[in-house]
């Protein structure tokens, strides 16, 4: 009579290493792929950025709308107007991060934007710019919602991003009844 120890499947030498180079070969063509692509982001010109580049301006282009929802209830022009007064704001505050910080949010948004790694991490099939925003919303709860600390780390470094730059500008301190900071009275 076999016993389970007979029926189970044979770890030998062999198949360790050929499952431990496929493994390898798989992380090295997802950490390289990202800088083989050509095709054209977008057909907007993005000279006014330091920072982000054309694939962070589409992540935030979604993800925006998704963490402020109360501020995105005006048509789709207005919105646009909106996120087109935004992204510079942000683009602003990312340049005057440390490097370390701006190198690190690159290789998350870098990871969010690649193909493998956003289906992977978000679910969005898509790519950004044709993400709906029930999908956006679906990956911010996912990641909220995580058993995983590395992805509400990421929830959290995304989201307080944008609110952080959003309720930084004194136009927006009006919605959050916040009469801005207290004014300096010389004796």
């Amino acid at each position: 009579m076999p016993t389970q120890a007979d029926t189970s499947f044979p770890i030998n030498r062999r198949s360790f290493l050929k499952v431990s180079a496929l493994g390898a070969g798989a992380l090295t063509g997802t950490a390289t792929l990202p800088g083989c692509a050509t095709k054209p982001m977008a057909q907007q010109t993005y000279e006014q950025f330091k920072y982000l580049r054309p694939k962070d301006i589409a992540i935030f282009s979604k993800v925006t709308p998704a963490v402020l929802p109360a501020e995105f209830t005006s048509s789709n022009s207005e919105n646009q107007a909106k996120l087109d007064k935004f992204l510079p704001q942000l683009d602003q505050f990312m340049v005057h991060s440390s490097q370390f910080t701006q190198e690190a949010f690159a290789d998350f948004l870098d990871d969010l934007y690649f193909a493998p790694t956003r289906i992977l991490l978000t679910g969005i099939w898509r790519n950004w710019e044709a993400a709906t925003p029930e999908q956006v919303d679906d990956f911010l709860v996912s990641w909220r919602d995580s058993y995983f600390n590395l992805l509400r780390g990421g929830y959290s470094q995304l989201t307080q991003l944008v609110s952080v730059v959003w309720y930084s500008q004194p136009e927006h301190w009006p919605t959050t009844k916040y009469p801005g900071p207290p004014k300096h009275i010389i004796a």
